[in-house]
């Protein structure tokens, strides 16, 4: 009896043991882990500002932003109706973590699936719409880092559709650019707004985990996350007026912090900031002479953006400066560059602009040579 209240005892010991040391070790990998923000809005493509904004970090289900988005856009290029019906397969059934508890063989729509990746986190969810894309979820990994490449996200890379995978990474500048392509289709966003919603005939109902969609104005989605791998995250467009900003956080220590931080973000941009045209001056207009052409001169069009965000109320600290060719030599391509304006904002360069040719002009031959020599000479 001795020994067996022993053994009890030793087996105790050792259980709290472990267990402290599992909590120290989780503790201290909450404390290590990297956190990394930006926000920036899009119009105008200006960064606010940002922490860690470039660095790869593990970004949990936040990879299903770019699940929905190479989705949607494989549903539009093939032509598939967003309300037909696909079979779920023993490998999405097979997924663990969050689910809506998919059936193998249960027929459910592709509607559906995009609510319970974008509401909830549904893993089951997320393999069979990948697997209704493109076959498989290994094809459909292979699209979106081909399409975060397109897209210029040097940061991201993907192992799955899920975000189970803790070798799927993202930095939170890359995050903002997708999250930019998420909210270019509108039932995406109608999907990321829905506070509350059922599928599969009312058996699962989701809430979302994104309480900023039950209060923020102007707000479009996009996703929210917490796990061990990748802490609190949250990602967020809102557009109020001609703004539109991204806000992107990542490690947090849960997720009420991301979002707080998240709200923000968003807030500095609309409360502190707006849109500015610059007026253009009248000499980028002017025309340029051009040399041995059939026309004698080429009209001026401009090519970008000319939108700036400033401070409010800070437009006096707007400046340009052209540049422009004196002189063009034939033969002028229509587009051709024939010089640029550079606006700044208290010195700083904010963005700038092309000066094109607005129509083509052919190099003179002998004949219009001749001739323009010919009238010249008797008027």
């Amino acid at each position: 009896m001795r020994i067996f209240a022993f053994i009890l005892s030793a087996i105790f010991i050792f259980s709290t043991f472990e267990f402290n040391r599992f909590i120290a070790f989780a503790e201290q990998e909450r404390q290590e882990r990297q956190t990394a923000c930006i926000c920036r809005e899009i119009s105008t493509d200006t960064v606010i500002g940002g922490e860690n904004e470039n660095q790869p970090l593990k970004i949990g289900h936040l990879t299903k932003i770019m699940t929905a988005v190479c989705a949607f856009e494989q549903l539009e290029k093939k032509n598939m109706d967003i309300d037909g019906r696909v079979s779920v397969s023993k490998n999405a059934n097979s997924q663990t973590g969050t689910q809506i508890w998919l059936n193998v063989g249960e027929q459910v729509s592709i509607r559906e699936l995009f609510f319970a990746i974008t509401v909830s986190n549904a893993n089951d969810a997320a393999v069979a719409l990948a697997e209704a894309i493109s076959g498989s979820e290994q094809k459909f990994v292979e699209l979106m880092n081909q399409r975060a490449e397109q897209l210029g996200m040097k940061n991201t890379s993907f192992k799955d559709c899920t975000g189970n995978s803790p070798e799927n990474v993202s930095s939170a500048y890359d995050l903002s650019i997708i999250a930019e392509e998420f909210v270019k289709h509108k039932t995406l966003t109608d999907c990321a707004c829905t506070w509350l919603t059922d599928v599969r005939a009312g058996q699962t109902q989701l809430v979302n985990t994104d309480r900023l969609v039950r209060y923020y104005n102007g707000l479009l989605g996009v996703k929210t996350c917490a796990g061990d791998n990748s802490g609190g995250c949250a990602v967020n467009v809102a557009k109020r007026g001609d703004m539109t900003a991204v806000s992107v956080v990542l490690g947090k220590q849960d997720l009420d912090t991301a979002l707080e931080q998240s709200e923000n973000l968003l807030d500095s941009i609309f409360s502190g900031f707006e849109i500015y045209t610059p007026e253009i001056p009248d000499e980028a207009f002017e025309s340029i002479v051009v040399e041995n052409g059939v026309n004698q001169t080429v009209g001026i069009a401009i090519s970008g953006k000319m939108t700036i965000l400033i401070p409010k109320g800070k437009s006096s600290g707007a400046d340009y400066k052209i540049t422009k060719t004196e002189k063009a030599q034939a033969p002028v391509l229509k587009g051709q560059k024939l010089g640029e304006i550079v606006f700044f904002f208290e010195d700083k360069e904010v963005c700038r602009v092309s000066l094109n040719a607005c129509r083509a002009v052919e190099k003179m031959n002998f004949f219009i040579g001749f001739k323009r020599m010919f009238f010249a000479m008797i008027s």
